[in-house]
């Protein structure tokens, strides 16, 4: 099969027929066998490189080693640039090695190039380079036995690299083209629409001209402003001169447009040099209505479908594009300037909360935490029909029953649910929501959070109860100030991850994500906004996940209703993160094992390739970096 010239030889185990020489995937979830699993020698640590067509979207493979205990799944880095490069351990006890390398059905190409072992002694001394703290608790794990817990801190401390070191990482990355092997053609090239390109002025315009002529696509022809309209339909480019596509740019976005035949708009990632002359990616996340109307995060690499000028303008205008008419190539198709510093305007000032809302926070006893939360809700929150509901998981101290007797005299609209029983986050928030029949809104918060903003809840409120929006998540702050969450990214270290945690909150994030209303996959229930009707319509949150992944498991429960999860950073709140539990500690990953697996198995199509990062940024590094 193509998946195995040259390479380690692949055969088809799950849903992948053999049509023609190609490997044809007949769903979303294909899964390839490595023939001879013998150069993945258990508990070796070995590096892998593999290679996918360029004409293939970049997703994450799935590495999966089948165990006596059961399967154990490892995202691999997308191979943007064409190739892939992935180490790490193989458990112990492994006897067979599974790939999954698509998650679209139809035809793939993939290779598996080669698989060597690697020393320990050389990854540690990467780790030790790179981020020191991860390395020395691997190490740390070797020494008191921890195995699950040692494999997780090398690849925190190796599974990495920094944006700096883009060009190198990217040199051993790129691949020739291979139009006979790996990037044969799928489509018909001599049907469909073709490419016209309009070119501004401002650089050098051989350079561009240049990459067109180099063009594997070879349908394409410039814009001539004077020329008679042409109402035959053709994807419109607009370029600035200088601009440099790569030999495959357009190829690629036939391709796409091939696949996807609802497409109107394409977008694809770039490159540019950074203010010290440094080439840097322009790698972009999936299409997000709201980034792209704060600014065009889309780029020039834009194509639209259009019959004419004039309806090229009007697509051009329509703000926001339809979501289903909009695809992107994960792959950096051109070069630029990269002169996409968009002007962030001032927040608007958000219109007071419509309808009543009930604020439901889970607690036990930590009465200082729970005094300083509740009374940030009422001295910092504008006035408002709102009600506070504490879920109360049998407290024991007086002081806390002391402070419950407090509210109730002071006419405060507070009320106290008692939820006695082992912990479960799940169940006392679906308590809470119970116990507020006549809330619109429902804000879940933790008890060792703080308002900041007197405008929170109605920033909150004012994405919520919008018909297309599900959960919504606020920025959250350290108590030193820097950034704690602002959304949560799928597969981030582990089934979930809050990305950019420490930074400057005025930092403005990957392609300026962080301080502007995004689409996400997820927010933490830290600060969890919702409307009521939605809410009960998908049934609130699962109460099988105890303590982990409820909240990432609400929302994308909602976003498959079709609403979507929204950040709002200009809602701000303080978190002492993990105070109400009594502070962070050392955990072995076999706690709450089950939740994760639960949560695995229901989201596997999902969590492999979340829509808003992009597969090329790693999953180890919570800050952006390279995967």
């Amino acid at each position: 099969m193509a998946g195995e010239a040259d390479g380690v030889a692949l055969a088809p185990e799950r849903d992948v027929e053999i049509v023609a020489g190609r490997a044809v995937a007949t769903s979303r979830r294909p899964w390839l066998r490595v023939v001879d699993p013998a150069s993945f020698s258990p508990g070796a640590h070995v590096e892998i490189h593999y290679r996918s067509s360029l004409y293939d979207d970049p997703v994450r493979p799935v590495l999966r080693f089948l165990t006596p205990d059961g399967p154990l799944d490892r995202l691999l880095p997308g191979p943007v640039a064409g190739a892939g490069v992935w180490t790490g351990r193989v458990p112990r006890g492994a006897d067979a090695v599974l790939i999954s390398p698509t998650h679209l059905a139809g035809r793939f190409d993939f290779r598996l190039e080669s698989v060597r072992t690697v020393s320990a002694f050389r990854l540690y001394g990467r780790g030790l380079r790179r981020s020191p703290g991860d390395a020395i608790g691997a190490l740390a794990c070797r020494v008191i036995g921890f195995g699950p817990e040692h494999d997780r801190n090398l690849a925190w401390a190796t599974g990495f690299t920094p944006l700096e070191d883009y060009a190198a990482w990217r040199a051993a990355r790129v691949r020739p083209i291979e139009p006979d092997g790996l990037d044969a053609p799928r489509a018909d090239w001599s049907q469909g629409a073709g490419f016209v390109v309009r070119l501004t002025p401002g650089g050098d315009a051989e350079v561009t001209l240049r990459s067109l002529r180099g063009q594997t696509f070879p349908r394409w022809r410039l814009h001539e402003p004077d020329a008679r309209t042409d109402e035959t339909p053709a994807w419109v480019l607009t370029l600035a001169a200088g601009d440099e596509l790569a030999p495959h740019a357009l190829a690629c976005l036939f391709e796409h447009a091939a696949r996807h035949p609802e497409r109107r708009f394409i977008y694809a990632d770039e490159e540019a040099l950074d203010a010290e002359g440094r080439l840097v990616p322009l790698f972009k996340p999936g299409w997000s209505a709201l980034l792209a109307g704060d600014g065009p995060y889309p780029g020039r690499m834009r194509a639209a479908l259009a019959r004419g000028p004039d309806e090229l303008a009007a697509l051009l205008a329509e703000t926001p594009w339809p979501t289903g008419a909009v695809g992107h190539v994960r792959r950096a198709l051109m070069r630029g300037r990269g002169d996409y510093a968009r002007p962030l305007a001032a927040p608007a000032p958000a219109a007071p909360v419509a309808g009543r809302s009930a604020i439901v926070i889970p607690s036990r006893d930590r009465v200082t935490l729970l005094r300083a939360c509740v009374d940030s809700v009422f001295g910092r929150t504008r006035a408002g029909d709102f009600e506070v509901v504490i879920v109360d998981n049998g407290s024991v101290e007086p002081a806390t029953a002391a402070f419950y007797a407090e509210q109730g005299a002071s006419g405060r609209p507070v009320r106290v649910v008692a939820a006695p029983g082992p912990f479960n986050f799940s169940r006392l928030c679906n308590l809470g929501a119970a116990a507020a029949p006549d809330a619109r809104l429902l804000v879940f918060l933790n008890n060792d959070t703080e308002a900041l903003t007197t405008d929170w809840l109605d920033r909150l409120a004012a994405r919520a109860i919008s018909p297309d929006i599900g959960a919504v998540g606020a920025k959250l702050l350290f108590p030193d100030g820097g950034v704690q969450h602002i959304d949560l990214v799928l597969g981030l270290q582990g089934a979930a991850g809050a990305p950019d945690r420490g930074v400057d909150p005025s930092w403005p994030g990957w392609l300026g994500r962080d301080i502007v209303a995004h689409e996400a996959s997820a927010v933490t229930a830290a600060c969890l906004a919702v409307s009521r009707e939605k809410f009960d319509a998908v049934g609130g949150f699962d109460e099988a996940l105890v303590v982990e992944l409820n909240d990432v498991d609400l929302c994308l429960r909602l976003a498959a209703r079709g609403w979507r999860c929204v950040t709002e950073p200009t809602a701000t709140l303080l978190h002492r993160e993990g105070a109400s539990r009594g502070g962070a500690s050392l955990q072995r990953l076999s706690k709450h094992a089950g939740e994760r697996a639960l949560f695995s198995e229901r989201w596997f199509d999902v969590a492999r390739d979340d829509p808003y990062f992009h597969p090329g940024l790693s999953l180890e590094r919570l800050r952006t970096s390279l995967g």
